[in-house]
């Protein structure tokens, strides 16, 4: 029952975002080029993967790099990269690319601009993952569906904020957020905090539920101790806001991931 229960909600999820109940769309500015910068992570399992990308003809996508990632049992690696061709980027209004061959507990893709410019608009995409590998005997795995949120950041106070969809009605998720400083003076630097929230969704006006009981664990290097994250809403949105460390060098790279992990009703 638990398995129909999470189905439903990513069913319901997909709706919400404007899908038919298969996908989660995401939408995003991307706002530099030559660097890799997350396009999502498939909501479960699969064999393979699919990436559908409202281009809009927009030059700036053209000899862009789609890199696909595979993570099995907790370790991520590069499965393969493809190209978005200039031809047809102007020949169809969105980007459809499938990759498969590998059971992977999840699919996560980045895309890298190739220097044509950013993007006049900012990106829809959808990633989903599909397929079951062959294995007599065994037993299927049940990752958990999840919402996820990547951006870098450079320098020190930096805010920025992850916004998700919720389903109909009252939701409780599991909220991890990780600050990593990838490159930069103060490179391997990190934290971690997770914490338990619940948000209802009445008509599409997303609220946050009272807070009855908080104990996030946190964990973090001295250098990110001044690090902030907060819950809360758009009012149409759950919203994860957050404030890179004070202490950062100005070349520091952060890369700030958001997962929300669905555990139950509220």
């Amino acid at each position: 029952m638990a398995d129909e229960h999470k189905a439903d909600r990513l069913r319901q999820l997909s709706l919400t975002t404007g899908g038919r109940g298969v996908g989660l769309r995401f939408r995003q500015a991307l706002t530099q080029v030559g660097v890799p910068i997350q396009l999502g992570k498939s909501p479960g399992a699969g064999t393979g993967a699919s990436v559908q990308l409202l281009t809009n003809f927009d030059p700036a996508y053209d000899n862009a790099t789609i890199l696909w990632y595979v993570e099995h049992f907790g370790r991520r690696s590069l499965f393969s990269t493809t190209t978005i061709s200039p031809a047809d980027n102007a020949a169809q209004f969105s980007i459809y690319q499938t990759q498969r061959g590998f059971a992977a507990d999840f699919w996560e893709l980045e895309i890298q601009l190739a220097g044509a410019g950013v993007p006049a608009a900012p990106l829809q995409s959808s990633v989903i993952a599909f397929g079951v590998e062959d294995i007599p005997g065994g037993t299927n795995a049940n990752p958990l569906g999840q919402l996820f949120y990547a951006h870098s950041f450079t320098g020190p106070s930096q805010a920025g904020a992850a916004t998700f969809p919720m389903p109909p009605d009252a939701s409780t998720w599991i909220v991890c957020l990780q600050m990593e400083v990838t490159s930069g003076p103060d490179t391997g630097d990190s934290a971690s905090t997770e914490a338990v929230y619940a948000w209802k969704n009445i008509g599409g006006v997303v609220s946050l539920l009272p807070v009855v009981l908080s104990s996030p664990n946190t964990s973090y290097d001295a250098l990110m101790s001044t690090g902030i994250t907060t819950a809360g809403t758009t009012g149409a949105e759950a919203e994860i806001s957050f404030t890179t460390p004070s202490g950062l060098s100005a070349g520091d790279v952060c890369l700030v991931t958001v997962t929300m992990t669905p555990v139950g009703e509220a």
